[in-house]
């Protein structure tokens, strides 16, 4: 159960009871989590700063090499977009499959980009001369516009679920050509289509 505290005076208090510097207070989420999360928090947590500072270089270095490969994952998914849809003797049921599964990809890719690097520039970890005359908390991003957030993960899971479909479909019409095609001349690309 995630909880926050409140002082005699009605305000919400921080993380530590004296804190007050944040309106909306601090909500505690760790009870929240499995112990086995608590208690690598908990170490985490522990220890010098120097520690906590290179894990957070550790973390913001793994996430700048996870953008560089979703960098080269549009680049590659738009070329072969691009191939696909340019050479006429690719337009048949097998590639069409492989394009909407591309364009899947392509979503998901660009809206973890969007997000990702919202999050860079907001909090100050690739730009910092961008509305420096403010405070990081009080920037407008993604992450803190909520019919934004919500929408952009809405999106995300969407595009991750019809890129799991269209990896089913692909299955399924490969299995369906090596076995049943054999016996049957038709094609429910439709149905397909319906499904993915």
């Amino acid at each position: 159960i995630a909880y926050k505290n409140c002082d005699i005076s009605s305000r919400w208090a921080g993380k530590e009871p004296s804190d007050f510097s944040l309106p909306q207070g601090w909500t505690n989420y760790t009870t929240c989590f499995y112990p086995e999360i608590r208690e690598i928090l908990l170490k985490w947590g522990n220890g010098t700063q120097e520690d906590a500072q290179k894990k957070l270089d550790i973390a913001r270095g793994t996430r700048i090499l996870e953008i560089i490969g979703l960098s080269l994952s549009l680049a590659s998914l738009t070329v072969s977009l691009v191939i696909f849809c340019y050479f006429r003797s690719l337009k048949n049921n097998r590639t069409r499959i492989h394009r909407n599964l591309f364009v899947a990809m392509l979503i998901q890719v660009m809206i973890r980009l969007a997000l990702y690097i919202d999050q860079a520039v907001i909090r100050g970890h690739i730009v910092d001369t961008v509305n420096s005359h403010q405070a990081n908390g009080t920037r407008k991003g993604i992450d803190n516009t909520p019919i934004l957030c919500e929408a952009s993960y809405v999106l995300l899971e969407y595009s991750r679920t019809a890129m799991f479909m269209w990896m089913f479909i692909e299955g399924l019409y490969l299995h369906n050509k090596i076995t049943v095609t054999v016996f049957q001349h038709s094609f429910h690309y439709k149905a397909y289509h319906a499904v993915g």
